[in-house]
């Protein structure tokens, strides 16, 4: 687990929660009082996306850039055909570097620059090629959580 990225996301998460305590403390009896807090907390809900999908920019960076390390140390290996299928910026590629696994760091954060990944289908498509048949992220978990009757409680908080 990428342990920088972690630490973002969780900086950042707790921000958004402080948001979240900070708009349950809001008087709330005009519509603009009701607006004020309906909007912090909408901008609480943003930010933990936002911490989400840094974190996993982050995380896909990481591993695109060991695949690239791993290459280039050890030439002989064998991706998997998808791997060749990954779109480093050209000026990565061609230009020489004394450091080259910080030259793939950056090629791999420079492909993820303007990426997002916010939603659950991407997210499963970006990783779910790393892992082993059986072990795939979420491996379709998730709709039947939310489907089942008790899941608000259990898994949503509410």
């Amino acid at each position: 687990m990428p342990v920088t990225a972690l630490l973002h996301f969780n900086e950042d998460n707790n921000r958004a929660r402080a948001i979240v305590t900070h708009a349950d403390t809001l008087l709330h009896a005009t519509d603009a009082e009701k607006l004020l807090k309906s909007d912090l907390l909408r901008s609480a809900w943003m930010f933990a996306v936002g911490a989400l999908d840094a974190y996993f920019c982050d995380a896909y960076t990481d591993v695109i850039a060991a695949v690239a390390i791993s290459k280039s140390r050890q030439p002989t290996v064998i991706l998997p055909e998808w791997a060749y299928d990954i779109k480093f910026p050209p000026r990565a590629v061609i230009e020489e570097s004394d450091h080259s696994n910080w030259k793939w760091r950056m090629a791999a954060r420079k492909m993820m620059e303007r990426e997002n990944v916010v939603s659950l289908s991407t997210i499963q498509t970006l990783f779910n090629k790393f892992f082993r048949q059986g072990h795939r992220f979420f491996r379709d978990l998730l709709d039947s959580w939310m489907s089942r009757s008790d899941a608000k409680v259990r898994l949503f908080g509410s």
